[in-house]
């Protein structure tokens, strides 16, 4: 790591069932010799990292289903990360878990060793929707998830949603966000279905919603959920006013922060880096791929991934992050977004109208 960093990602590859949307590396099942000796060299780049490390502010464990992995090897993995790292008072630590392994036993486990926000991923609760996105368990399965994130007692929860499965209507998204909204998260993280190659839906021909619908389900959920207090502060993501994933804002400002595990990146502030999305060449210890730009593109990155947020960049912090003026990066062509209303700028900030925000990748591609 070029810069000290406060900011952990660890990827758990292992699930029970890979969803037919997936396009993460992941493993269905996995072996109990294959936990094993990921465990082993998982522990092996928390010491690697380690040194470079200044307490935690942030930590994301994600997958895969990082609940996939049994009691006493979730009880080990925790460990490991607070056997070599130190976790600040306040330290935002996020598990993401499946509503059918997240038992009592694991939950307790989890706050047991300082986890304070679950990402739970619901994707829908219909049964028919569900199955159009090839997601294992029925919708009361998901209930009965949240009743025990409840009685547990966790500080945060976030809630995935997927919208644009093929031939989903919008009453029915709607009912999703109604009853998602039910349980009263703090968060809420809601994707455009995206069909990616190689995925079972792209192999059996399946079809997500086109934009104008893609775009009404959006709306629909920025509003509604606005109506519990959930803000939109990314072009995905809501939030109560504080409980904004400080692991993600941080990432998108351009921070530097760790990774580890199998296909997990990485960002030392200059260079982001990847490990192999393969089990074997990663407990192999092979090297991870580089993504080495100049300078000044890096900093038009860290501007284009600022952008995502509500608010956009504050052009002094933008400065400080980078080095670079936003002045120093925009094209002549950055006055026509404005004429149009799909950028603002100010002497102190640059920003994407939040009822733009759909269209950030067309925006920056402008830039």
């Amino acid at each position: 790591m070029t810069q000290p960093f406060a900011s952990l990602y660890v990827h758990v590859p292992f699930c029970a069932v890979r969803c037919d949307y997936c396009a993460f590396y992941t493993l269905a099942g996995g072996s109990d010799i294959q936990r094993e000796r990921y465990l082993q060299r998982v522990d092996a780049e928390f010491a690697e990292f380690a040194p470079q490390a200044v307490p935690l502010d942030a930590i994301f464990v994600g997958g895969g289903t990082p609940t996939h992995l049994t009691v006493s090897e979730l009880q080990r993995f925790l460990r490991q990360i607070h056997t070599h790292f130190t976790l600040a008072a306040d330290c935002e630590f996020t598990m993401e878990g499946n509503p059918l392994s997240l038992t009592p036993d694991r939950l307790k486990i989890m706050q047991d060793h300082g986890v304070n926000r679950i990402s739970l991923g619901v994707e829908s609760l219909n049964d028919r929707t569900r199955k159009a996105l090839g997601r294992p368990g029925a919708a009361k399965l998901v209930r009965k998830a949240v009743e025990r994130i409840r009685s547990a007692n966790f500080a945060h929860m976030n809630c995935d949603l997927i919208y644009g499965a093929q031939d989903q209507t919008l009453a029915e998204w709607a009912a999703d966000v109604a009853a998602v909204a039910e349980f009263a998260p703090d968060h809420v993280s809601m994707y455009a279905l995206s069909i990616e190659p190689f995925t079972p839906l792209a192999d059996r021909g399946a079809e997500a919603a086109d934009d104008d619908r893609m775009a009404d389900f959006w709306t629909h959920g920025v509003e509604a959920l606005a109506a519990i207090d959930l803000q939109l502060y990314e072009i995905s993501n809501l939030a109560l006013p504080g409980a904004e994933c400080r692991h993600n804002v941080d990432i998108w400002r351009g921070g530097s922060f760790a990774g580890a595990g199998p296909s997990a990146c990485w960002f030392d502030g200059e260079t982001r880096w990847r490990n192999l999305p393969d089990l074997a060449r990663w407990l192999a210890a092979e090297h991870p791929e580089a993504d080495t730009i100049s300078t000044r593109d890096r900093a038009h990155e860290i501007l284009c991934t600022g952008l995502r947020l509500v608010g956009g960049w504050e052009r002094d912090a933008f400065h400080q992050r980078t080095g670079f003026t936003v002045a120093e990066l925009l094209p002549d062509s950055a006055s026509a977004l404005v004429d149009h209303g799909l950028l603002e700028l100010s002497h102190t900030h640059i920003a994407i109208p939040a009822q733009k925000l759909l269209l950030h990748q067309g925006i920056c591609r402008e830039l």
